[in-house]
């Protein structure tokens, strides 16, 4: 008998054809079971709608699926699942921060995976005023950025500390700021997560005031270089008072001024920069103060003498840096509790300018320290940045330090 060849190619592929769809079906049906992942997303307890949930395995999108009026959501993978693979559940909706959530995927089960849009937020720490005391019934806040609404705040102990917790959105922008009247407010910045956040603050009496006094003579620097570093004081560091005496013949009674002026709880910044010598037979280091016309009657400023009128002082905050050559017995002398002390070299150097061709320009250490300072780097860190720079222009320049003040001078201000 005959074959025909043309019947049997058509039924082949007919036969083909139904293979394939019983093959696809199965395939379906197996993935039925597993390869899947739903839940409901709620926020505070209740359905989020219309939020989009994305399925991702391996950095790939598999799926997406947006939540119905119940907040319920299924995602699938459509490939075979043979064994179980980790996946992450992306959720996003405007208003809301994007979450993610890590779960599996199971060949044979499917994955229930419920999503709470919110974690709990625990912030603590401790509120102290600028001299290191700490400060009780300060307020702190946590502060969503977006509409600066207070979500939650707490009162601190009289050890200064806070606690307190808040249930918000995971990731949610906050911010976290301690305040109390006639104090200064501060704040960081920060997501919010399931860590607990620990913040130190240190916030200023207003009534505390930022006094810059420069010592120089105009054959070592000019007005115009020494004032660019009040001027960064005034606008940076928020100093209130800022005083310039040039080829002074009378520091004495400017120290006297100055004492009359300060009290315990104000910063109190001193910058000397003229020329200088070290006294072995004094066992000092000073520095000349002369007006530039007068050179035969010099007045001295000792460091030694220099000493007994800061300790006029009462500030508790006291800061000098003293430029000149063979400056060192100024940290000798000058040291002491709630003082931070630099000279830019030892007893037996020079100091040198930031510009050799120009004359009274720019002191080399000072040029660094202060631009470190202005790039918001604490004191002893601009310290070192400009002991190091200085080092590597003039290797004979040996800066010097001491710092007993127990907090960063500047950091804050």
């Amino acid at each position: 008998m005959k074959t025909n060849n043309k019947n049997i190619r058509i039924g082949a592929i007919v036969a083909l054809v139904l293979l394939s769809f019983m093959t696809l079906s199965q395939i379906n049906g197996v993935q039925a079971l597993g390869a899947n992942v739903s839940g409901t997303v709620t926020c505070d307890s209740t359905a989020v709608n219309n939020a989009l949930v994305s399925l991702i395995v391996d950095d790939v999108v598999e799926d997406t699926d947006y939540t119905d009026a119940n907040g319920d959501y299924l995602v699938i993978l459509r490939d075979l699942l043979t064994s179980t693979i980790p996946c992450t559940i992306k959720v996003e909706k405007g208003g809301y921060t994007t979450i993610y959530r890590d779960t599996y995927l199971y060949p044979s089960t499917p994955t229930y995976f419920d999503i709470e849009w919110e974690i709990t937020q625990t912030c603590n720490g401790h509120v102290y005023d600028h001299v290191g005391d700490a400060l009780s019934s300060a307020t702190v806040k946590l502060i969503r950025i977006s509409d600066s609404a207070v979500l939650e705040s707490g009162t601190t102990n009289v050890n200064g500390y806070y606690s307190f917790s808040e249930d918000v959105q995971e990731n949610l922008y906050c911010k976290i700021q301690a305040e109390k009247t006639d104090y200064e407010t501060h704040y960081i910045t920060m997501n919010c997560d399931e860590q607990t956040t620990y913040t130190t603050f240190r916030i200023a009496d207003t009534t505390v005031d930022k006094i810059a006094v420069f010592f120089y003579a105009t054959d070592a620097i000019t007005y115009d270089y020494i004032s660019i570093y009040g001027d960064q004081l005034e606008e940076e560091e928020g100093f209130g008072t800022i005083l310039y005496y040039e080829n002074t013949s009378s520091w004495r009674i400017n120290m006297i001024y100055l004492d009359s002026i300060e009290n315990s709880d104000d910063f109190v910044f001193i910058h000397i920069m003229t020329h200088g010598n070290y006294d072995e037979e004094e066992d000092d280091s000073y520095c000349r103060m002369q007006d530039p016309a007068d050179p035969g009657d010099p007045d001295l400023m000792y460091s030694s003498d220099f000493a007994t009128y800061l300790g006029y002082l009462e500030s508790e905050n006291i800061f000098v840096l003293v430029g000149s050559c063979e400056c060192g017995g100024f940290v000798d002398d000058l040291e002491g509790s709630n003082r931070f002390i630099i000279s830019t070299t030892d007893h037996d150097h020079d100091s040198y300018p930031y510009t050799q061709n120009i004359p009274n320009c720019e002191p080399c250490f000072e040029h660094y320290f202060f631009s470190r300072i202005s790039q918001g780097y604490s004191d002893f860190s601009s310290y070192t940045y400009a002991e190091t720079q200085t080092e590597n222009a003039h290797p004979l320049q040996d800066p010097m330090y001491d710092d007993e003040i127990s907090y960063t001078w500047f950091e804050w201000w």
